[in-house]
Protein backbone atom coordinates (compact mmCIF):
# COMPACT_ATOMS: atom_id res chain seq x y z
CA UNK A 1 0.00 0.00 0.00
CA UNK A 2 2.64 2.29 0.91
CA UNK A 3 4.50 1.34 -2.33
CA UNK A 4 1.66 2.26 -4.35
CA UNK A 5 1.05 5.45 -2.76
CA UNK A 6 4.59 6.16 -3.33
CA UNK A 7 4.17 5.59 -6.84
CA UNK A 8 1.27 7.95 -7.55
CA UNK A 9 2.96 10.92 -5.16
CA UNK A 10 5.94 10.93 -7.98
CA UNK A 11 3.49 10.64 -10.89
CA UNK A 12 1.93 13.48 -9.58
CA UNK A 13 5.37 15.44 -9.41
CA UNK A 14 6.11 14.50 -12.47
CA UNK A 15 2.93 15.89 -13.57
CA UNK A 16 3.11 19.11 -11.59
CA UNK A 17 6.85 19.52 -12.90
CA UNK A 18 6.16 18.84 -16.64
CA UNK A 19 3.21 21.93 -16.21
CA UNK A 20 5.73 24.12 -14.64
CA UNK A 21 7.83 23.36 -17.73
CA UNK A 22 5.27 23.80 -19.93
CA UNK A 23 4.31 27.53 -18.55
CA UNK A 24 8.13 28.29 -18.07
CA UNK A 25 8.55 27.81 -22.34
CA UNK A 26 5.09 29.59 -22.72
CA UNK A 27 6.54 32.33 -21.11
CA UNK A 28 9.70 32.13 -22.52
CA UNK A 29 7.80 32.54 -26.14
CA UNK A 30 5.60 35.53 -24.83
CA UNK A 31 8.68 37.13 -23.92
CA UNK A 32 10.49 36.85 -27.27
CA UNK A 33 7.86 37.64 -29.16
CA UNK A 34 7.41 41.04 -26.70
CA UNK A 35 10.49 41.60 -27.50
CA UNK A 36 10.38 41.20 -31.35
CA UNK A 37 7.67 44.28 -31.20
CA UNK A 38 9.12 45.96 -28.78
CA UNK A 39 12.90 46.28 -31.78
CA UNK A 40 9.92 46.09 -34.64
CA UNK A 41 8.25 49.36 -33.07
CA UNK A 42 11.77 51.30 -31.87
CA UNK A 43 12.65 50.95 -35.59
CA UNK A 44 9.28 52.32 -36.71
CA UNK A 45 10.16 55.02 -34.85
CA UNK A 46 14.27 55.67 -35.58
CA UNK A 47 15.05 58.95 -37.01
CA UNK A 48 18.97 59.03 -37.93
CA UNK A 49 20.45 61.79 -35.97
CA UNK A 50 20.93 65.02 -36.54
CA UNK A 51 24.59 65.68 -37.49
CA UNK A 52 26.96 67.39 -34.63
CA UNK A 53 29.08 70.37 -34.87
CA UNK A 54 32.04 68.19 -36.31
CA UNK A 55 29.88 66.79 -38.88
CA UNK A 56 28.21 70.26 -39.47
CA UNK A 57 32.23 72.15 -39.65
CA UNK A 58 33.34 68.87 -41.72
CA UNK A 59 29.97 69.57 -44.27
CA UNK A 60 30.32 73.18 -44.35
CA UNK A 61 33.22 73.32 -47.18
CA UNK A 62 30.84 71.39 -50.01
CA UNK A 63 27.49 73.70 -48.79
CA UNK A 64 30.13 76.77 -49.48
CA UNK A 65 31.23 75.53 -52.79
CA UNK A 66 27.78 75.05 -53.81
CA UNK A 67 25.90 77.86 -52.48
CA UNK A 68 29.34 80.32 -52.91
CA UNK A 69 26.99 83.40 -52.18
CA UNK A 70 29.49 85.24 -55.14
CA UNK A 71 28.28 83.21 -57.24
CA UNK A 72 24.68 84.26 -56.48
CA UNK A 73 25.10 87.55 -56.44
CA UNK A 74 27.21 87.79 -59.42
CA UNK A 75 24.63 85.29 -61.61
CA UNK A 76 21.61 87.36 -59.75
CA UNK A 77 23.22 90.78 -61.06
CA UNK A 78 24.15 89.97 -64.24
CA UNK A 79 20.42 88.67 -64.77
CA UNK A 80 18.47 91.29 -63.15
CA UNK A 81 20.59 94.10 -65.06
CA UNK A 82 20.15 92.00 -68.53
CA UNK A 83 16.50 92.40 -67.57
CA UNK A 84 16.42 96.25 -66.88
CA UNK A 85 17.47 96.97 -70.46
CA UNK A 86 14.47 95.44 -71.47
CA UNK A 87 12.51 97.80 -69.08
CA UNK A 88 10.85 100.71 -69.12
CA UNK A 89 13.46 103.62 -68.74
CA UNK A 90 12.08 106.73 -69.79
CA UNK A 91 8.50 107.45 -70.72
CA UNK A 92 7.61 110.76 -73.35
CA UNK A 93 4.32 112.06 -73.55
CA UNK A 94 1.94 111.06 -76.07
CA UNK A 95 4.64 107.54 -77.02
CA UNK A 96 4.70 106.22 -73.41
CA UNK A 97 7.35 103.82 -72.08
CA UNK A 98 10.79 103.50 -74.03
CA UNK A 99 13.37 100.80 -73.02
CA UNK A 100 17.21 101.23 -72.92
CA UNK A 101 17.13 98.87 -75.69
CA UNK A 102 15.29 100.56 -78.07
CA UNK A 103 15.08 98.00 -80.61
CA UNK A 104 18.78 97.68 -80.95
CA UNK A 105 19.01 101.54 -81.49
CA UNK A 106 19.62 103.03 -77.92
CA UNK A 107 22.81 102.69 -75.69
CA UNK A 108 21.39 99.42 -74.34
CA UNK A 109 23.27 97.09 -76.21
CA UNK A 110 26.73 98.30 -74.03
CA UNK A 111 24.69 96.99 -71.11
CA UNK A 112 24.14 94.02 -72.75
CA UNK A 113 27.54 93.09 -73.26
CA UNK A 114 28.69 94.52 -70.12
CA UNK A 115 25.91 91.64 -68.31
CA UNK A 116 27.37 89.03 -70.81
CA UNK A 117 30.89 89.56 -69.26
CA UNK A 118 29.48 89.24 -65.74
CA UNK A 119 27.85 86.03 -66.70
CA UNK A 120 31.09 84.22 -68.46
CA UNK A 121 33.22 85.96 -65.44
CA UNK A 122 30.61 84.16 -62.83
CA UNK A 123 30.66 80.66 -65.46
CA UNK A 124 35.13 81.04 -64.70
CA UNK A 125 34.56 81.92 -61.01
CA UNK A 126 36.61 85.17 -61.61
CA UNK A 127 34.67 86.79 -59.05
CA UNK A 128 37.48 89.23 -58.35
CA UNK A 129 37.24 90.81 -61.93
CA UNK A 130 33.32 91.67 -61.51
CA UNK A 131 34.19 95.25 -60.28
CA UNK A 132 35.43 95.90 -63.89
CA UNK A 133 31.57 95.66 -65.42
CA UNK A 134 30.18 95.75 -61.83
CA UNK A 135 31.77 99.73 -61.76
CA UNK A 136 31.00 100.12 -65.55
CA UNK A 137 27.54 99.50 -65.20
CA UNK A 138 27.05 102.19 -62.89
CA UNK A 139 29.53 104.90 -64.20
CA UNK A 140 27.48 103.90 -67.28
CA UNK A 141 23.89 104.43 -65.53
CA UNK A 142 25.19 107.30 -63.69
CA UNK A 143 26.35 109.32 -67.34
CA UNK A 144 22.63 108.51 -67.81
CA UNK A 145 20.75 110.35 -65.46
CA UNK A 146 23.76 113.43 -65.50
CA UNK A 147 22.51 113.43 -68.96
CA UNK A 148 19.23 112.96 -69.21
CA UNK A 149 18.73 115.63 -66.40
CA UNK A 150 21.06 118.05 -69.03
CA UNK A 151 19.04 117.35 -72.20
CA UNK A 152 15.45 117.36 -70.04
CA UNK A 153 16.67 121.29 -68.93
CA UNK A 154 17.77 122.23 -71.88
CA UNK A 155 15.02 120.94 -73.52
CA UNK A 156 12.44 123.07 -71.18
CA UNK A 157 14.27 126.33 -71.98
CA UNK A 158 14.38 126.05 -75.32
CA UNK A 159 10.86 125.63 -75.46
CA UNK A 160 10.47 128.14 -73.63
CA UNK A 161 12.43 130.76 -75.63
CA UNK A 162 11.07 129.11 -78.94
CA UNK A 163 6.92 129.28 -78.17
CA UNK A 164 7.36 132.68 -76.01
CA UNK A 165 3.86 134.68 -76.81
CA UNK A 166 2.75 131.44 -78.23
CA UNK A 167 -0.59 130.53 -76.17
CA UNK A 168 0.14 127.11 -76.67
CA UNK A 169 3.79 127.74 -75.59
CA UNK A 170 3.29 126.43 -71.60
CA UNK A 171 1.31 123.29 -72.96
CA UNK A 172 4.98 122.62 -74.95
CA UNK A 173 6.82 123.10 -71.62
CA UNK A 174 4.27 120.73 -69.45
CA UNK A 175 4.58 118.00 -71.99
CA UNK A 176 8.66 118.46 -71.94
CA UNK A 177 8.55 118.73 -68.06
CA UNK A 178 6.28 115.14 -68.57
CA UNK A 179 9.50 113.43 -69.64
CA UNK A 180 10.31 111.04 -66.38
CA UNK A 181 13.07 107.95 -65.99
CA UNK A 182 11.15 105.12 -65.47
CA UNK A 183 11.58 102.29 -63.49
CA UNK A 184 13.68 100.25 -65.81
CA UNK A 185 16.42 102.40 -64.36
CA UNK A 186 16.22 101.35 -61.16
CA UNK A 187 16.32 97.36 -61.78
CA UNK A 188 19.52 98.19 -63.85
CA UNK A 189 21.11 100.22 -60.73
CA UNK A 190 20.10 97.12 -58.80
CA UNK A 191 21.77 94.37 -60.77
CA UNK A 192 24.91 96.52 -61.36
CA UNK A 193 25.63 97.25 -57.42
CA UNK A 194 24.91 93.44 -57.03
CA UNK A 195 27.91 92.43 -59.22
CA UNK A 196 29.82 95.31 -57.51
CA UNK A 197 29.03 93.40 -54.27
CA UNK A 198 29.97 90.24 -55.49
CA UNK A 199 33.24 91.36 -56.41
CA UNK A 200 34.08 92.99 -52.67
CA UNK A 201 32.54 89.96 -51.07
CA UNK A 202 35.77 88.66 -49.54
CA UNK A 203 36.50 92.02 -48.69
CA UNK A 204 33.23 92.99 -46.98
CA UNK A 205 33.18 89.21 -45.11
CA UNK A 206 36.70 89.87 -44.00
CA UNK A 207 36.11 93.34 -42.74
CA UNK A 208 33.00 92.37 -40.51
CA UNK A 209 35.00 89.34 -39.39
Amino acid sequence: MARKEAKLEAAARRREAKQVEAKRQVEEIERQENEANSEQLEDSLWTPPLPGPSAAIASAPQIAKHHDPRMILGLAGSLILLAGVFCPILSLPMVGGISYFANGKGDGTIIILISMVSLLLCYRKLFRYLSIPGLGALGRLGLLVVRFNHLKSEMVQDMRSEMAGNPFGGIGALMAESVQLQWGLGVMFVGAVMIALAASYEIIAKVQT
